[in-house]
């Protein structure tokens, strides 16, 4: 049979809660005379006016003492388990067995910051004690008891952020959080700049333009290439373009090289080509023969289509080494468990190991589906067609590298690599001879 309780009953149990909860914090009063009374501050109706001139303590031992507020230097709210403590320390002798038996204490206490302290004293004590030491996360190093903020200081690592760095990483870590702070405030303004631009109101798309116009912090890009670089409008790509190359950095180069790529207008990838500025030429034209080293066939297409643009033939034998490339595409094909045939030069049948339909496979050899292809088989009503994904290798031909070839070089040997080798190398032995 469960306890039944009146509404006394409970009162009591709530009685002795807040009076528990009373006993688990003490007050401090600290005297301008150096004085100090431990208790717990009592409110009632004299001394809940701000402008009493008393404060009255009912100490530690139960007593009510009354203070004149002119008297008390400060007063300080703490948990009973303090005071308790401050009992114990006033009385622990500064020995090494009375800072252990303190220290066990305020571990079954959970005091962990004073439990520390005693700690310490305990190794100034007796810098070879393994047992505080260990308590403290000390190691030895070389044979030394160490703290890890004392080893890590000794190899010339400071704490930065909750780890330790060397103070050229710091600098750099400073460095670059300035640049994202940077970056932020940037992001507001061509997010704003750019809805103004593409807004119905003239005034609004007047100032966008301006202001646009006139940036030339480099830490811009970031929130001008994700207003702008996909921007389905290609007048204000065009306007992104010309605010990138007018800032002469890693950054900018990036970017336009992007746009030179993946612009979906060749129009504007030329465009893009011509704003690089003339002191990063070279950078470019090192980054665009990597391009021709792509896995993507459009990339090595439209890095050629850009290095004759710029119009550098010392990239010729790059360029002939891409004339012809192989690339593997991802395709989806039926799972019907039937084989594709193909006839052989011979005139008999040969299977077709890619599982491709004939028409698919010549167009993936001459670089005509860059992205793949799934392939789709006519409708059957009476079957479900199970598909499945084939990583296939085509070695195709790229048109684009072959006339970046000619137009740098005037000259023409279609795909033929080894006339192109015996050419170039023809021309530059020849060079400076009569």
């Amino acid at each position: 049979m469960k306890p039944r309780y009146g509404w006394t009953g409970w009162l009591n149990v709530v009685i002795v809660f807040l009076s528990c909860a009373a006993i688990a914090r003490a007050d401090v009063i600290t005297l301008k005379n150096g004085g100090e009374i431990r208790g717990l501050i009592q409110k009632n109706a004299r001394t809940a006016n701000s402008k009493s001139p008393d404060v009255i303590v009912k100490t530690l031992g139960g007593s009510l003492v009354t203070v004149a507020k002119s008297e008390i230097e400060s007063i300080q709210r703490r948990r009973l388990i303090l005071e308790e403590y401050e009992t114990q320390r006033r009385k622990t002798p500064d020995t090494v067995d009375g800072h252990w038996e303190l220290a066990r204490w305020c571990r079954n206490q959970r005091l962990t910051r004073q439990r520390r302290t005693h700690l310490k004293r305990i190794v100034e004590l007796n810098p070879q004690d393994e047992h505080a030491r260990r308590s403290l996360g000390h190691q030895k190093y070389d044979g030394e008891w160490m703290s890890r903020e004392e080893y890590m200081k000794s190899q010339g690592q400071v704490l930065y952020r909750g780890r330790y760095v060397f103070p050229q990483e710091l600098e750099q870590i400073k460095q670059d959080q300035l640049a994202k702070d940077g970056e932020r405030k940037w992001h507001k303004k061509v997010k704003l700049w750019h809805a103004w631009i593409t807004s119905d109101r003239t005034e609004q798309q007047k100032q966008a333009f301006q202001e646009l116009s006139a940036i030339t912090d480099s830490l811009a890009i970031p929130a001008l290439s994700k207003r702008f670089r996909d921007e389905s409008r290609p007048a204000l790509r065009e306007l992104y373009i010309s605010i990138l190359g007018r800032m002469q950095s890693a950054e900018s180069l990036q970017a336009l090289l992007y746009q030179a790529i993946f612009d979906s207008q060749p129009n504007l990838r030329e465009v893009a080509v011509a704003a690089i500025p003339e002191t990063q030429i070279n950078a470019a034209i090192t980054a665009l023969v990597r391009g021709l080293k792509s896995e993507l066939n459009l990339v090595v297409g439209r890095s050629a289509t850009a290095l004759a643009l710029l119009g550098n033939d010392q990239v010729v034998p790059q360029l002939i080494d891409a004339l012809v490339t192989t690339h593997r595409y991802r395709v989806v094909v039926p799972d019907n468990g039937a084989n594709t045939i193909g006839f052989a030069a011979n005139g008999g049948q040969a299977p077709l190991t890619s599982g491709l339909p004939p028409d698919v496979e010549l167009q993936m050899m001459t670089g005509q589906l860059p992205y793949g292809a799934v392939v789709i088989p006519p409708n059957d009503p009476g079957a479900q067609m199970r598909q499945k994904t084939q990583i296939v290798k085509r070695t195709q031909r790229n048109g684009a590298v072959l006339e970046a070839l000619k137009s740098l070089t005037d000259e023409d040997f279609s795909y033929n690599r080894p006339k192109w080798r015996l050419w170039w190398a023809e021309k530059n032995n020849n060079v400076g001879k009569p």
